[in-house]
Order: C-alpha cells, then structure tokens, then sequence
C-alpha cells in the first residue's frame, strides 16, 4: 500500500481506470456465464455470482477508502518537514518523546504529550505576560519571546499531528493561532499556503 502513496497522479488515475476497466469486464463476464448456465439448478448458477460480487465490493471498497487519497498527503504533498522539537533551545526529554512517537508514526500518542506541553506553554507564556507588564527588563523581553517562539513551535507541531490524523478543522483553528505571532513563526511561509490549502 505504501508504494502507492509515490505515485504521480497521473499514473494514479491511470491505475484507477484500468481497475474500473477491469471490473466491468468481470461484470461483462459474469453476464455471459449467467447466460449459458441458465441450464444449471438455481444454487449451481448463484454461487459464482456470490464470488464476483464480493470480489468487486472488494475492489470498490479498496478505490474509495485508498490511502493515496486521503488528506494526509497534504504534508507530503506541500513537503512539510517534519517537525523537529529536540533541535529546539528548550529541548528536553519530552521533546525526545514526541521526536520519537512522530518518527515511529504514532501520532495519536504525539498529540497527546503535544497537547499537553502546548497548554503548559500557554500557562507559562500568560505568566511571562503578566510580569513582563508590571516590571519587563530587556532580559524578560528575551524569555518572552523565547516563550513565544516555543509555543509556536509546539503548536507547529501539533498542525503537522492533526493533519496526519486527517483532523483538518482542528488544524484550521491552530493555523489561525499559529499565524497571530508572525515574526515568530518559523514556518510562516508553510503556514500560509497550508490555510489556503485547508479552505
């Protein structure tokens, strides 16, 4: 299946015309069979016509849930990279983790310890904000945007996760949250053209 996923379209339609061909010609088939079998007794003459039918709702259920057209491809379509947190200034176990569960696939798991650490950034980002108003040096100027950039990080993070869990409304809310901070947003270019994609 994973083969399938490298296809240029055009090969790809290619592939899903010849399919249908074939299947009408398996119907075209059982047609003529049915035909000169109407001699046979009832059971005899329905048993293949079990076998075809099954075989093409086989075939029709494989063409409509492909994984080649699901919106997963969005990522590898756009080439969105993916995701690298422990290259990050913050770094730490969890941002290992979550590098790991992404490079294995488990993207479920990612989402899970992602969502987490983004809410702990949010918390501590409101904390940097509400002191950085009563009393901000230029030191606490710097942790505030370092706090920024890795919020936007995870939250960069968490796009790519939804989108290869095909959860495209989530992501249109986190591309909207993502793109607030611009000038921090190291993927702003990608960003951009993924909301226009995600229309």
């Amino acid at each position: 299946m994973e083969e399938n996923m490298n296809i240029p379209q055009d090969q790809l339609t290619q592939r899903i015309v010849s399919r249908l061909g074939e299947r009408q010609q398996k119907l075209e088939q059982m047609a003529k069979w049915e035909k000169a079998q109407d001699h046979k007794p009832i059971k005899a003459r329905v048993r293949p016509l079990y076998y075809f039918t099954a075989i093409a709702a086989c075939i029709a259920i494989l063409l409509i849930v492909a994984p080649w057209s699901s919106s997963q491809d969005i990522i590898s379509e756009m080439g969105i990279e993916t995701p690298e947190l422990t290259t990050y200034r913050a770094a730490n176990a969890e941002a290992n983790k979550i590098s790991s569960l992404i490079k294995d696939e488990k993207y479920e798991d990612a989402l899970t310890l992602v969502s987490a650490a983004l809410k702990k950034s949010e918390d501590e980002l409101k904390l940097f904000q509400d002191f950085f108003e009563s009393m901000g040096s230029e030191e606490d100027i710097y942790e505030l945007q370092a706090e920024i950039q890795q919020n936007n990080e995870l939250r960069w993070t968490r796009i790519y996760l939804l989108l290869k869990l095909d959860m495209k409304k989530e992501a249109r809310k986190e591309l909207k949250e993502y793109l607030r901070y611009p000038d921090y947003c190291q993927h702003l270019d990608e960003a951009k053209a993924l909301k226009e994609k995600l229309r």
